[in-house]
């Protein structure tokens, strides 16, 4: 650490509390229950952070810069002496303001974001104060990044982090990233946010180049759909499970994708939705199709009781997507066993036939891994390609009431088979458009 960020970190020493002045106007801001908690936390485990002092050159005293709660506690407590961490050389403006941002950023009271704040603010300090270090420049003795996080204790990229937030922050106020609890999370934000305007430039341009696979990924609620002289040989649907979905998966912006855009069902309402879906897919099923309902387990009779009712028929055994070698989801891990599997039920409309003849009722395929998902309970292309291909020819119309991701789609221009779906977030059409650019380089 260099000799002039060691000065601004001052020298510890413990010092009699009676040769400390503080400000005629002090008592003001005290606040006396955190005096008293933290007389009982000093009782208790010691004066844990020291204060902070100035010791003017040439004078006998102390002035408190730093800690006044704690030399308040300590007085009360009748406490001879006191740690302090003490500047004893003429400190500029600058380096009063900067020696504030540092005991701020130990504060226990301000969040994560608040005190990445203060780091940006330190850091900026530090560069006015020494200005800023050429990057690569032999001999440079501007201030540096890695400066700053030897300074407050913290890695490399937790300061660039720190950075790049207030940039943000003032850039871009409607994302409220102020307001967050946790860095993560505001990064995560904001992550999302450059993705989202990303796929939107991405995918103006795409729409004209591969126009039939965009006009097929439709922008509105299935139930306000147009089809009414078209009928489908296969309906593949993955409507909303009512589970609360977010925090059944406790998803985050990285292993839940787009989840802000996903629309849930409310369980009260579940009943209902189910058989207004169920009799809107037989009502665009051709005489001899196939539905793919899938469903979660909890679901199970409703979905069945729903496909009955509006006519179709179905085995009572559902065909089951086994996730490769995942060990599955669970959130008390120590009493639940892990969920690596998603059910569906096969349902059929007058007498269709398998297209692969004597094909199980397992797929086992991996997971889209976190990362590289558009929709938070997007299914892998080839597992969609290989259920489609096991129950209809290449030729034959598509059905997708739910697009989401749109990998459906995708899974039926791989097959040959025409296909049109629904999607209510436009977040969802643009990184689907996006993801094509990606395929088509």
């Amino acid at each position: 650490m260099s000799d002039f960020i060691e000065k601004l970190l001052g020298k510890y020493e413990t010092v009699p509390i009676d040769q400390i002045d503080t400000d005629s106007n002090d008592h003001r801001d005290i606040d006396p229950d955190h005096v008293l908690t933290l007389m009982q936390s000093i009782n208790e485990r010691g004066l844990i952070h020291p204060v902070t002092l100035y010791h003017p050159p040439d004078q006998p005293r102390y002035l408190i810069l730093a800690g006044r709660h704690r030399l308040m506690a300590m007085r009360e407590l009748a406490q001879p002496m006191i740690s302090a961490r003490i500047y004893d050389h003429v400190l500029s403006n600058y380096e009063l303001r900067t020696i504030e941002l540092y005991e701020n950023i130990h504060r226990k009271d301000l969040t994560q974001v608040q005190k990445d704040l203060q780091i940006a603010s330190l850091h900026k300090m530090m560069q006015n104060i020494r200005g800023p270090s050429a990057h690569g420049a032999t001999g440079a003795t501007g201030h540096r990044i890695k400066d700053t996080a030897r300074l407050v204790g913290k890695s490399v990229g937790s300061i660039v982090n720190a950075i790049k937030l207030d940039q943000a922050i003032k850039d871009l106020p409607e994302l409220g990233l102020e307001k967050m609890e946790t860095t993560a999370e505001a990064i995560r934000t904001l992550k999302r946010f450059a993705s989202v305007v990303s796929n939107q430039h991405i995918a103006a341009s795409v729409s004209q180049q591969h126009s039939k696979l965009a006009s097929s990924y439709v922008l509105g609620n299935f139930f306000d759909n147009t089809l009414e002289g078209e009928r489908f040989a296969l309906i593949e649907c993955d409507p909303p499970y009512a589970i609360n979905l977010a925090e059944a998966k406790k998803l985050t912006i990285d292993d839940g994708a787009l989840r802000a855009d996903y629309n849930e069902i409310a369980e009260a309402d579940y009943a209902d939705f189910m058989y207004r879906l169920c009799r809107e897919c037989w009502r665009l099923a051709s005489p001899n199709s196939w539905l793919i309902l899938w469903f979660a387990p909890q679901h199970y009779e409703l979905c069945s009781a729903a496909l009955c009712d509006a006519g179709f028929r179905h085995h009572a055994v559902p065909a089951i997507w086994k996730k490769g070698n995942n060990p599955g989801q669970s959130q008390a891990p120590d009493s639940v066993l892990g969920n690596s599997y998603e059910s569906f039920f096969w349902a059929r409309k007058g007498s269709p036939k398998l297209h692969l003849v004597g094909r199980s009722n397992i797929f086992d395929y991996p997971a889209v891994p976190a990362h590289q998902k558009i929709h938070p309970t997007e299914r892998p292309v080839m597992l969609i390609t290989d259920i489609l291909r096991t129950f209809a020819w290449p030729g034959m119309a598509l059905l997708c009431p739910f697009l989401g991701s749109g990998n459906t789609l995708l899974a039926a221009k791989e097959l040959g088979m025409p296909a049109v779906g629904f999607e209510l977030s436009q977040v969802y059409r643009d990184a689907f458009l996006a993801r094509l650019e990606e395929f088509s380089q």
